[in-house]
Formats: C-alpha cells, sequence, structure tokens
C-alpha cells in the first residue's frame, strides 16, 4: 500500500508538539506577502502565482518540507467546493478509507469516508472539485520550476504526473482519525517501496474550532516510528497544505468531534514511479509502468501529465 503505518503508539494521541518560532515566522512571513500582493490593484496573477510567494513556498519546501497558504480559492470558491463533497457524502458516494486488506485493518488505523473523482478532459466532476485542481497543478508547476533555478535543488525535477483522481474525504463526527503514516514508504525516492507519490497538496474546508487541535493535521519530525511531532495545523477553512509524500513528513489526522472536509491531490515523479517495484499500484490510482511513464499518455491510467500545465491560470474553463 501506499502508507507506512507505525504500531508505537497506534491510537494514542500523545502530547502536542513543542511551539516552533520558525514554522510560525513561515506562516506568517506567506501571509504578509498575501495582503501585500493582494493590495496591488494592477496584479492580475493570482497572489499565490506571484513569483514572491513561489519563491518563498518553494524555499520553506525546501528548508521546511512543507507550506501552507490560507486564502488559496478564495471564499466563494472553497464555500462551493465544501458543497460538492458534502453532496457526494450525502449521496453515499464516499466510502470507508482503506489502509490494508482488511475490513479489520480500515476500522483501527483511519475512519474518515473517501472518494475519488476522475479529472480527464472528459471528466463529469463536479466543477469547484476542476477548479481547484486547476490550482493546485498551476501551482505545483510554477514551483517545479522555481526549485529548477540555479543553485535551488532539483527537489522536483521529475514531477510530471499528478493522479488521475481528486480524493475528497469526510472524517465524521464522533473521533473519527488518521493514524501516523506517511504517503509515500520512500525517502527521497531511495527504497524498494517507493510509489512515485513526490508532493501531496491537501485543501482545508472547516470552521475554526475552540480546540485548535481538534482534527488537525499533526506533522513529525522525520526519522524513528517514535519521533517527536513537529506541528499541528488546523483545517480551516480555504487553506492549503503542501508537503513531501515520502518519509520526510510522516502525519496524522488527530481525533475530531465535527463533520471534517478535505481535498487531496498528489504529484508523482516519473523517474521513481518507473524504476520502483511498488509503483504499479499508489492507494488506488494505478502508475505507469516503466516503458510508457514518459510517453504514449493515455488519460484512463491513474495519472496524467502536468507536463501540460505552466503558471497562466484561468478559471473560466
Amino acid at each position: 500500500m501506499a502508507v507506512a503505518l507505525w504500531a508505537k503508539p497506534l491510537l494514542d494521541v500523545g502530547p502536542p508538539p513543542a511551539p516552533n518560532r520558525t514554522l510560525e515566522a513561515n506562516r506568517r512571513r506567506l501571509a504578509r506577502l498575501r495582503t501585500t500582493i493582494l493590495r496591488d490593484a494592477a496584479s492580475t496573477t493570482p497572489w499565490w502565482l506571484h513569483a514572491d510567494t513561489i519563491a518563498e513556498a518553494a524555499r520553506q519546501l525546501r528548508t521546511s518540507d512543507f507550506f501552507l497558504l490560507d486564502g488559496f480559492q478564495g471564499a466563494d470558491a472553497a464555500v462551493q467546493l465544501r458543497h460538492e463533497i458534502e453532496a457526494a457524502h450525502t449521496a453515499g458516494q464516499l466510502t470507508r478509507g482503506r489502509t490494508g486488506p482488511t475490513a479489520r485493518a480500515a476500522s483501527l488505523l483511519r475512519t474518515d469516508a473517501s472518494a475519488g473523482f476522475r479529472l480527464t478532459a472528459a471528466s463529469s466532476a463536479p466543477r469547484a472539485m476542476r477548479a481547484f485542481v486547476r490550482r493546485t497543478d498551476a501551482l505545483v508547476a510554477s514551483l517545479r520550476a522555481a526549485l529548477r533555478r540555479p543553485h535551488a535543488a532539483p527537489l522536483l525535477r521529475h514531477a510530471e504526473w499528478r493522479a488521475a483522481e481528486l480524493m475528497v474525504s469526510c472524517f465524521a463526527a464522533n473521533r473519527s482519525r488518521y493514524v501516523r503514516h506517511t504517503d509515500n514508504v520512500c525517502r527521497a525516492g531511495v527504497g524498494r517501496r517507493c510509489n512515485g507519490r513526490r508532493l501531496t497538496v491537501v485543501g482545508y474546508l472547516n470552521d475554526a474550532r475552540d480546540d485548535p487541535t481538534d482534527g488537525a493535521l499533526r506533522l513529525y519530525f522525520a526519522g524513528s516510528p517514535t519521533s517527536a511531532p513537529r506541528v499541528d495545523i488546523e483545517p480551516l477553512q480555504d487553506r492549503l497544505v503542501v508537503f513531501w509524500s515520502d518519509e520526510r513528513v510522516p502525519h496524522e489526522v488527530l481525533p475530531t468531534s465535527f463533520m471534517r472536509f478535505a481535498a487531496t491531490m498528489w504529484y508523482f515523479d516519473s523517474l521513481e514511479a518507473s524504476q520502483s517495484s511498488a509503483s504499479k499500484r499508489s492507494g488506488g490510482f494505478e502508475v505507469r509502468e516503466a516503458r510508457t511513464v514518459r510517453k504514449n499518455v493515455h488519460t484512463s491510467a491513474g495519472v496524467l501529465p502536468v507536463d501540460t500545465l505552466n503558471s497562466s491560470f484561468t478559471l473560466n474553463k
């Protein structure tokens, strides 16, 4: 499977992370950029695609392994996306999440309901879902360009594909959670269980809670299965969190007392996917074999090219 599950302790939430001034300064820096760019009436570029934002986000990804953007879509778009996920949930389209071959494994390790919505040229996925992925595609394409510049580590050099489905999820208001795991059992492309996932992008769609750890995304330091928690991130409305999918960023969803909604997209490293013995499956998303990973694109496969995307973003498609 696409995750590594830690057994010590399996269901114990544990103490919260210690305050981290660097991570808080990173968050404030991006927030200030948003305010400054939005004040510029002459700017026609979304604030999160502005060169200064991309440069800062790329820096944080290099040095801290993640970044977050508040106000990514805009309030109206975020509300519409939540409504679409709620409608899918009400219609019974979301099913119990799986992390292993048995229902018992799923019930112990994750208790969310989720579904994948296919995103191809002929997709019938709801409009707000398609708009969300167009935004994340443009963001990742710009990040990849920034991380290819001179003196920057080519960390996204081969991030040429994304999953063909957007995963939407709902955690019920009954202490639902997802225990500590990684989205790719790998370390920067090294490991026999690598599945090709390079970057995880999660959009959150929830109101603030009195308890900031309620349903929070907890990131851990890399290392041993019992490494210390690094930061808790509230799953706030219109907040986007981007982090490395592999063992650099173990993470979990803390128990929630409310209906918690999110949308997740994965971006794949084509070279890793083509070389990996685990590349044929990744959490239900098919990854093409080595002989076709870089050519002969078929949109019926489980990944789609990012090379067709660039930083030019339009909402009216």
